[in-house]
């Protein structure tokens, strides 16, 4: 019994010893687990992600609506820095820039990570020999202190013979021995043939801009199917904005909405890059807010104006968006602003009748235009307005003309990409493909730079004197030397001792001579606009290397005086889609992406061999070329012209191209060069007393041009490709050009070898030296606008008359056109391609109602100019009486969408309707009406060769046919902008 009792108490001692233990135990279990806990619910050290700037507004606002923020996060979702990021898609397009935005977040508290991200780009897919002919690296180094976000952008050039669907690009981050990646898909802008607007807003609620088809509850409601949108919309937050001009040369049109200001003001850097966007043929429209501050500074600079505070107006009148009710209530506050005096002279303004005030200002640049409107197409008042969509649709087709940026259709590439096959019936071979001017220009150039890139060799007199020397040494200085040294003996011996010696030097000095030193050409195209002192250029480049080495190619800061001015220069390869399957590999590219710019990195050359680069860049100009355009007091047929030199530059062989013709300026005895600093001046060109217009290819084209330094069939094989491309360019500009040649390479280039020897130095080479050599041709769209009180011919004053057939079809001769009556014209039913008569037959099921006016269009062509002026047609439509008796009792409002569609002639000499504008009519009552004032028609692609007669036909597409629309008033005015 003792011994249970002892044993009891010896159990008791025990466990009251060993309980505060086991409880510290259980207690540092606990806190295990917490801290477990805690370090699983910590976050990653460094989160990521990757977008591109221009974000689908679509697959955005999609994404936006689908996330539920309760939801459990995905892995990867726990590293990323925004939230479904990752199902941003974005924008991109053959053979131009794109921007790729890399975000990183350092989440603890005492570690820096620092390290590299890159992208790796195969410029043009693995072909059919398994070769990958053009790839590019682009790497950037990283820094992120302890708990910062930091952001950086990539320039990412597009692949050239990227076709239809998406391109997913990988971003590679590494830091401190972590990697990670991130996916961002692209999609093809020129595969979808769509209009590309981007919008830089603090709000993504612009997809109205999409021109999305079907009914909507909301204007602002998206249709989720894609496929049915007109155009493509992406949303940019100011801090995404590229700062690269090039990379924004994606959009037809960038619309800057407010500008914002809560996720930051966009920075100076920001702010030059839409100005050189627009100088290199962009356009931008810039919708104000409700704070006039926000307009203040580089924005004003940009549109040309300064901005005084606000003011109330009734109606928008100049304006006008397309069948505005005429009894909607359109009082609004708008921005109250002044149009600037150097602004003035090459803007179109437009103002409210009662007030004055600013309605519009489109101020051109270059060959691209800012546009500003006072007030903003976001606001709530103006939701159901056409204008919010018209507007900057219009914007885009009267800014049709590109300038640099031509690129091939995905047919023509795969057409060119295709070979030919062998089947049972025989031989195939691929289509034809379409005469692309740029392309051409690539493959010409591509076949000089690897063909014929001009080496220096040893002249013939030093070849000569070397082999003369080496004969008077080794046989009358042999025989004599050893004669005099009494061992004549040995001049046997010496024979071969003096043949290897001499065949060591003449290696060494024809190597030396010939291919020892690098050898650099450019080849440049710069399009300035009148007076701009900026230009946007694309230089073709090519580096003759000695030896197999890996080059380093930078693109400095060109000294203006007291400042730097920035080149941005875009480096890539010089693409030749139409042969890259037959050529061997070529070397990948690496590009370095800084706060400096981009540059080469690394570039290998094979020994005695040529890489081809094209380079896209801006350049200063002087103070530009003042190009005056103005018609001739006495004879309205002539024109008077007067160009400046203020670029800096000698200009040789200038002309004035317009249309067919040219003129030449330079000054006689000139020998054919327009000096800096001169001027001269034609009155009258054209007329019986003036200067007389020749032929274009007599004056410029099927000119052989001679050069004061540049000489070679190189010379004439490069200057011949850019005539060639730039005879299609021309012809865009319905004011004609003026082109011109500089014998100099405005793009400064620093080359390194691999140790990091400078070995080449543009700044430091002129033209003498041999192994540098440059030619630029400059271009300057002339513009109406600029420098001139007229055009280079008067207006027509007055309406045009306006007739009306009700029965023609395009193609017709043979139709009956009648003046338009005082009390109107119905217009009538279509039915299987032919109009009939008001009737109960006709009617069912048939809801579309069609009349054609004729007018003739005035006889000069500069009149049809999109910029300088235009034709707006101006009717009432209004509903008529009844058609059907037995609804004569009801009244129903008609309801639909009214289109005008202008006729054109096909390739094939065939003609077709081609819609122009279309608009809703919403609930139009019997006897009420709609002044419609705003069919603006750019004639000048649809003009009929013959007499300039133009055909519209005006549509009808209404839910309720019971009424017949009527039309009325129908005019065209001439109206200058």
């Amino acid at each position: 019994m003792r011994s249970h009792v002892a044993v009891i108490l010896m159990l008791s001692f025990s466990a009251g010893i060993l309980s505060p233990v086991w409880a510290a135990n259980d207690k540092n279990d606990a806190n295990s687990d917490g801290k477990e806990k805690k370090e699983k619910e910590k976050e990653p050290p460094l989160k990521c992600s990757a977008w591109c700037a221009f974000k689908d507004i679509v697959s955005y606002q999609q994404q936006q609506a689908t996330f539920d923020p309760k939801a459990p996060l995905t892995e990867r979702a726990k590293t990323e820095t925004r939230l479904g990021s990752s199902n941003w898609a974005g924008f991109g397009r053959r053979g131009q820039w794109a921007t790729i935005v890399l975000e990183l977040q350092n989440t603890t508290e005492k570690t820096t990570y620092t390290g590299t991200g890159s992208i790796v780009l195969n410029t043009v897919n693995e072909n059919q020999n398994g070769q990958i002919p053009y790839k590019t690296n682009y790497r950037q180094d990283l820094d992120i202190g302890p708990g910062t976000t930091k952001q950086y952008r990539f320039s990412v050039l597009c692949p050239e013979d990227w076709g239809e669907g998406t391109r997913s690009v990988e971003v590679n981050i590494n830091t401190n021995g972590l990697s990670d990646s991130r996916i961002v898909t692209l999609v093809n802008l020129d595969a979808l043939r769509e209009e590309f607007i981007a919008v830089v807003s603090e709000s993504s609620g612009f997809g109205y801009l999409t021109g999305t088809k079907g009914k909507r509850a909301q204007p602002d409601e998206l249709d989720p199917d894609e496929k049915k949108q007109q155009r493509q919309v992406a949303w940019v937050e100011a801090t995404d904005l590229p700062s690269r001009w090039h990379d924004l040369t994606l959009a037809n049109l960038i619309i800057i909405d407010g500008p914002p200001l809560l996720t930051g003001k966009l920075s100076d850097t920001q702010w030059a890059a839409l100005k050189s966007y627009v100088q290199a043929g962009g356009h931008i429209l810039v919708t104000a807010g409700k704070d006039p501050s926000r307009l203040k500074g580089p924005l004003e600079d940009l549109c040309g104006i300064e901005v005084r505070g606000t003011a109330d107006i009734e109606s928008l009148d100049e304006v006008r968006p397309t069948l505005q009710p005429a009894a909607k209530d359109w009082a609004m506050t708008i921005m109250d602003v002044k149009v600037n005096e150097d602004a003035r002279h090459n803007a179109i303004v437009r103002r409210n009748r009662k007030t004055g005030c600013v309605e519009m200002c489109k101020r051109f640049y270059g060959a691209g235009s800012v546009t500003f409107l006072p007030f903003s197409l976001n606001d709530p008042k103006l939701a159901l307005w056409p204008g919010r969509t018209s507007i900057p649709t219009a914007i885009i087709e009267r800014g049709a003309i590109s300038t640099l940026f031509g690129q091939m259709s995905p047919e023509d590439i795969e057409n060119i990409r295709a070979k030919p096959t062998s089947t049972i019936w025989g031989t195939q071979t691929p289509p034809a493909v379409k005469n692309d001017a740029l392309v051409k220009l690539r493959q010409d150039l591509d076949q000089s730079f690897s063909a014929d890139t001009p080496v220096v060799v040893q002249k013939s007199a030093s070849v000569l004197s070397f082999l003369l020397l080496y004969l008077l040494c080794a046989v009358p200085g042999n025989y004599f030397l050893f004669g005099w040294l009494r061992r004549r003996e040995i001049a046997w011996l010496a024979v071969p001792l003096w043949g290897a010696s001499f065949s060591l030097g003449a290696w060494w000095i024809g190597y030396s001579g010939q291919t020892g030193r690098l050898t650099v050409n450019e080849l440049t195209i710069i399009e300035a606009g009148p007076s701009e002192n900026v230009g946007m250029a694309r230089t073709y480049f090519g580096i003759y290397a000695p030896r197999r080495d890996e080059y380093q190619v930078e693109f400095p800061s060109e000294k203006s005086g007291k400042n730097e001015f920035d080149v941005q220069a875009a480096p890539g390869h010089l693409v030749n889609v139409a042969n890259e399957d037959a050529r061997s590999e070529m070397p990948s590219l690496s590009i370095v992406d800084s706060e400096a710019g981009l540059s080469i990195e690394k570039m290998l050359v094979q020994q005695r061999s040529t890489r081809r680069l094209e380079i896209t860049h801006r350049t200063e100009v002087g103070d530009g070329l003042d190009v005056r355009v103005n018609s001739n007091a006495a004879d309205e047929k002539a024109m008077d012209i007067e160009v400046i030199n203020k670029t800096g530059y000698d200009l040789t062989s200038p002309v004035y191209v317009y249309q067919e013709k040219a003129i030449e300026l330079h000054p006689a005895g000139s020998g054919d060069v327009l000096g800096k600093d001169q001027s001269i001046k034609l009155l009258g060109v054209g007329s019986a007393d003036g200067t007389q217009w020749i032929e274009k290819d007599k004056a410029f084209f099927g000119k052989s041009v001679v050069f004061r330094k540049v000489r070679g069939k190189w010379a004439d094989a490069r200057t011949a490709a850019l005539k060639a491309y730039l005879r299609e360019r021309v012809d865009k500009f319905h004011e004609g050009a003026v082109l011109a040649w500089i014998e100099r390479a405005p793009l400064p280039v620093e080359i390194l070898d691999s140790s990091h020897g400078l070995v080449f130095d543009s700044n430091n080479r002129t033209m003498d030296n041999e192994h540098f050599a440059g030619l630029t041709l400059l271009m300057v769209p002339v513009s109406v606008k600029h420098g001139s009180s007229s055009n280079p011919a008067p207006r027509q004053k007055g309406p045009i008359p306006v007739r009306y057939s009700l029965t023609y079809t395009p193609g017709e001769t043979k139709s009956r056109w009648q003046p338009m009556p005082i009390n109107g014209v119905p217009m009538v039913v279509r039915t299987n391609s032919y109009s009939t008569k008001q009737g109960m037959a006709a009617i069912k099921g048939n809801n579309e109602q069609t009349i054609v006016l004729e007018f003739k269009a005035p006889d000069n062509p500069a009149e049809l100019h999109n910029e300088g002026c235009h034709l707006r047609m101006r009717f009432t439509l209004f509903a008529g009486d009844s058609v059907m008796r037995e609804d004569s009792s009801q009244v129903l409002t008609v309801t639909g969408n009214m289109s005008a569609s202008v006729e054109k002639r096909n390739d094939n000499a065939s003609f077709e309707w081609e819609q122009l504008t279309e608009a809703p009519i919403n609930d139009l009552k019997p006897g009420k009406s709609i002044r419609i004032d705003s069919f603006d028609i750019p004639l000048g692609d649809f003009r009929k060769i013959n007499n300039n007669t133009i055909h519209v036909q005006l549509k009808a597409d209404i839910s309720d046919i019971s009424r017949m629309l009527r039309i009325k008033d129908a005019v065209v005015e001439v109206e200058e902008d």
